[in-house]
């Protein structure tokens, strides 16, 4: 039923189980929770809570850490049944994507794996995805146009949340909590594709990583996500190294350039003389590595 019919209907709130309706409100929520929590002076007690240690048994326990494994054990318990193979890879690539993400990300402030402030763009983003997949796939929207819609949304939403909260509470404009963001909603793809839409996998084609034609991977689902989730990652990595807005446009180009190179590498190692140069690239690299050591290194 469509969203102004629903308006019409003889329940007053029938509009409200509108996923369109779902989507807009989850994305103002996002948008203005970091706001709201500097407004009223949480974000020093959310720290404190990543913080928050119990004492059992005469051992200090930190509560975020035992809560999220609990929570995790009571899932597997309490979805025992649906759980396959493809689910746990699934669960398992998330995850890891998540431990990867943090060995790069907030450098310089040395927060635990386990930190709220860290972790909520991730979490937060990839419900958004679900949120954003339950509204699009029933409309016919494909795997390629929902990564798409998805990715830019997040990141329309993520600069927007910046830029007011830069403007209204006097924060930076920090691009590294952009890039975290962009990195939740691949996870939530990720974890939509493996648990809830296994159509992402069903021809070859779909499956392919690698293409003849360069604009391919640009179209096709899985060489999209993952061409998103290596630039994604790189502008982690860089943005957590220059922190400071004024390097924006080195972030961008480092980012920009490096997924450039990486996608050329991917695209020549399908072929013959591709797989031989990069043999040969790779061997000079590692002599001229060798090299230098030997010349840095004291008589």
């Amino acid at each position: 039923m469509a969203f102004a019919e629903r308006m019409k209907s003889t329940n007053p709130v029938a509009w409200i189980h509108s996923t369109r309706v779902h989507v807009v409100l989850y994305v103002s929520l996002v948008v203005a929770t970091p706001f709201m929590m500097l407004q009223v002076y949480m974000q020093d007690a959310v720290h404190l809570l990543s913080v928050l240690k119990v004492e059992l048994w005469g051992q200090e326990i930190l509560v975020v850490p035992a809560v999220a494994v609990i929570s995790i054990i009571g899932g597997l318990v309490l979805f025992r049944r649906s759980l396959t193979k493809i689910r746990l890879l699934g669960a398992l690539v998330a995850f890891l994507m998540i431990a990867s993400a943090q060995q790069v990300a907030d450098l310089y402030l040395n927060l635990r794996f386990y930190d709220i402030q860290q972790n909520w763009h991730y979490f937060a983003y990839a419900l958004f995805a679900y949120i954003l997949y339950r509204d699009l796939r029933p409309r016919g929207i494909s795997w390629e146009r929902l990564i798409r819609y998805a990715y830019i949304i997040a990141l329309s939403a993520s600069i927007f949340d910046e830029a007011f909260q830069m403007e209204m509470s006097h924060r930076i404009f920090d691009i590294s909590d952009i890039a975290k963001d962009g990195w939740g909603v691949l996870i939530g793809l990720v974890l939509i594709c493996f648990w809830a839409d296994h159509s992402f996998f069903l021809t070859s084609e779909c499956r392919r990583l690698r293409h003849s034609r360069l604009r391919d991977y640009f179209v096709q689902p899985v060489s999209l996500l993952f061409l998103l989730m290596v630039m994604t990652f790189l502008l982690i990595f860089y943005s957590s190294l220059l922190t400071e807005l004024e390097y924006w446009k080195h972030i961008v180009a480092f980012t920009l350039l490096s997924t450039a190179v990486l996608l050329f590498l991917v695209h020549i190692s399908q072929f013959k003389w591709g797989k031989m140069s990069l043999i040969v690239v790779l061997f000079f690299l590692i002599l001229i590595q060798n090299i230098a050591k030997n010349r840095c290194l004291p008589k």
